[in-house]
């Protein structure tokens, strides 16, 4: 069964529902003023039907009666799991959204947890047959969106590998990542996961669990791609079929988080003194690690698609005072922004969501392009 169908079958609403409620919500906040109510009604728009409306408040929001007789003190300074779980707050006179980012978040990714929960309470099967599905759609949507930066071979060959060609070149065994992208000037060496850090780390600040996570989402994964740049250094005719080259490229780790990941000063210093204890990357050919979620990811496609040069990009990010913040914070402060940062695939997608979203609120989408125009 499709994901969308297990979502609607499950919690009684479809992804596109959820969407449109959330987004309505999420508009309200974003563009209050003092002086306006910070409350949005109920309602929310006059052509909600009721049941989609209620479908949607019974995983966003939590009403203050209830929050009052069930919520006790935080377990840590770090406990924002009961705002995370309904981050609206529902009230006599209508609704207030406590955070933006949670909000949406719960909206997208977040419906991940209404299914993975209710398949759980009824089979731990079912819900790792869920994750495993769930690991395989985060892999191919970045590994489909990362072969489009690997230029067309005129010759024949290829400038993107995969694991499988990995092992027939250097045989069964031997670490490999999930795929190679030859840039022309780099090589990029990307290994995905589509875990995130678990609620005992986050949540309850165990940092015994904290650093198994960080063992699980990146020191093991970068074990991998080290193990694979590695044999290529060693040796790269097996995979490329290129013998010996003039100028050997720099390589570049890519690590792909799936379920985001907190990139800040604090965590990129242990992550390379892990590294530096592992002897990872030690190489001068190789760049700094690359730290992604799929919303780099995207920018990534986009950026190329619109000429830059995506492999200097990451170089420069990681040699530059910036090399522990967020890709996206690094690009802001080099000026790139807008347009340039979604593929082209995107628009015509991206268009019809919203499109739909505005029929689902219960306006009509083609009177409110009039009106734009």
């Amino acid at each position: 069964m499709p994901a969308g169908d297990l979502f609607e079958r499950i919690v009684g609403v479809e992804v596109e529902d959820a969407l449109a409620i959330g987004f309505a919500l999420l508009a309200h906040a974003t563009t209050w003023e003092p002086g306006k109510p910070i409350q949005l009604e109920r309602s929310i728009a006059p052509g909600v039907p009721d049941e989609i409306r209620q479908g949607c408040y019974a995983f966003l929001v939590q009403e203050l009666e209830e929050s009052l007789a069930t919520l006790g003190p935080p377990v840590s300074e770090f406990d924002l799991l009961a705002v995370e779980s309904r981050p609206v707050l529902g009230v006599e006179d209508g609704v207030i959204v406590l955070d933006e980012q949670m909000l949406w978040r719960r909206c997208t990714s977040g419906l991940f947890w209404n299914v993975h929960d209710a398949l759980k309470e009824s089979s731990e099967r079912e819900a790792e047959w869920f994750r495993t599905a769930f690991g395989s759609m985060v892999e191919e949507l970045v590994e489909t969106s990362l072969r489009r930066l690997a230029p067309i071979d005129l010759a024949g060959g290829s400038n993107y590998y995969t694991e499988d060609d990995l092992e027939s070149a250097y045989g069964p065994g031997v670490p490999r990542c999930d795929a190679i992208v030859d840039v022309g000037g780099a090589l990029l060496f990307v290994e995905v996961v589509s875990g995130r850090l678990s609620v005992q780390a986050r949540v309850h600040a165990d940092l015994a669990k904290l650093e198994t996570d960080f063992d699980r989402l990146v020191i093991d994964k970068c074990r991998q791609i080290d193990g694979a740049m590695t044999c290529f250094l060693a040796d790269e005719e097996p995979l490329t079929r290129i013998a010996k080259r003039g100028h050997v490229p720099v390589l570049v780790p890519v690590l792909v988080v799936g379920g985001g990941f907190p990139v800040n000063p604090l965590s990129f210093q242990y992550i390379r003194e892990r590294l530096q204890q592992e002897g990872f990357f030690d190489d001068a050919r190789i760049s700094g690690l690359c730290l992604l979620d799929l919303e780099d990811v995207d920018e990534i496609e986009g950026l190329h698609e619109h000429g830059f040069d995506v492999a200097r990009l990451l170089q420069e990010w990681q040699a530059s005072d910036l090399q522990d913040v967020p890709l996206n914070n690094y690009l802001l402060s080099v000026g790139i922004r807008g347009e340039a940062r979604r593929p082209d695939r995107m628009r015509e997608s991206v268009d019809a969501t919203f499109r739909e979203v505005v029929r689902r609120l219960g306006f009509d989408p083609d009177e409110q392009r009039d009106d734009e125009s």
